[in-house]
C-alpha cells in the first residue's frame, strides 16, 4: 500500500511538473527551445542502510561502487529561464561489501536498472543549468559478485522498481555540457521484515544512493529545421 501511495505521489509530480511546462509553452511559444541529445559518464554508488535487529552484511560506506552510464534525452525550454528535460538510459547502481560472514561471502551487489527521468531545469545565467526531478528506475538484473571471479544472479530479493529524486546541474557551451547530479532512493529497495514475525524486532532496510558525472552533446531542434529547409 505503502509503495502505491509512493507512486501516485509520483505520478502527481510528474502531472504538475508537465502542466507547468504546457502553460508556459502556450505563453511564450515565440521564444520556445528545445533539443535532443545523448550524455556518458560514471556513476560512484552506495546502498543508505538502515539497519535492524539482525546486521548480514559490513558494506563500504563510500561511493565506491562504479559503473558506466549513457543517457539520451529531449529538453524543451517555453522561456529562456525553464523547462523541462526527458530522458532514458541504462546504468547500475550498487554496493561494495568489506565483509560478508555468511557462506557466499559477497563481495559486491550490482543492480541494473532501465530509466526514465523527468526533470524541472532552470537556467538562472548563461551556460548554467540546475534541474531537479523524479527518476523511475526498472530492475533488469542483480547480480552478487564473491571470491575472485564468482556471481549469481540476486534479482528476486530486490524490488522491480526504484523511484528516487534526482538533483543536479551543468555547464553548457555551444551544445557540449559537464553535468553531475545526486540521485537517492524514496522508498527501500530491499528490506527484511522481522516486525512481522515479531513487533519488537527492528526491520533492516537498503536504498540507493549515488553520485553522476558525465559528459554529452545536444543539439537544437530549431537548428536542425533551418538547416532542413535550406
Amino acid at each position: 500500500m505503502k509503495f502505491n501511495n509512493c507512486i501516485s505521489r509520483s505520478k502527481q509530480v510528474l502531472v504538475f511538473l508537465t502542466f507547468i511546462t504546457t502553460t508556459l509553452a502556450s505563453i511564450y511559444s515565440s521564444h520556445a527551445q528545445s533539443a535532443i541529445g545523448v550524455q556518458f559518464g560514471k556513476c560512484y554508488s552506495k546502498f543508505d542502510v538502515v539497519e535492524g535487529s539482525v546486521k548480514f552484511y559490513d558494506f563500504s560506506e563510500e561511493f565506491d561502487h562504479k559503473s558506466p552510464i549513457v543517457k539520451t534525452f529531449y529538453s524543451y525550454f517555453p522561456i529562456k529561464q525553464l523547462g523541462i528535460k526527458q530522458s532514458i538510459g541504462y546504468e547500475k547502481r550498487g554496493v561494495i561489501i568489506k565483509n560478508d560472514p555468511g557462506w557466499v561471502g559477497y563481495t559486491k551487489f550490482s543492480l541494473n536498472y532501465l530509466h526514465l527521468s523527468t526533470s524541472l531545469n532552470l537556467r538562472p545565467i548563461k551556460y548554467l543549468n540546475i534541474h531537479c526531478g523524479l527518476n523511475y528506475n526498472y530492475l533488469v538484473k542483480a547480480v552478487g559478485y564473491y571470491g575472485r571471479d564468482g556471481s549469481g544472479e540476486t534479482t528476486e530479493h530486490y524490488s522491480k522498481f526504484d523511484i528516487g529524486y534526482d538533483i543536479g546541474s551543468a555547464i553548457i557551451i555551444k551544445g557540449v555540457f559537464i553535468e553531475g547530479s545526486i540521485f537517492k532512493s524514496i522508498k527501500p529497495i530491499r528490506s527484511f521484515g522481522f516486525s512481522v514475525f515479531d513487533p519488537n524486532l527492528k526491520d533492516t532496510e537498503y536504498r540507493n544512493n549515488s553520485y553522476e558525472i558525465s559528459i554529452g552533446y545536444q543539439v537544437e531542434i530549431n537548428k536542425i529545421i533551418k538547416k532542413k529547409k535550406k
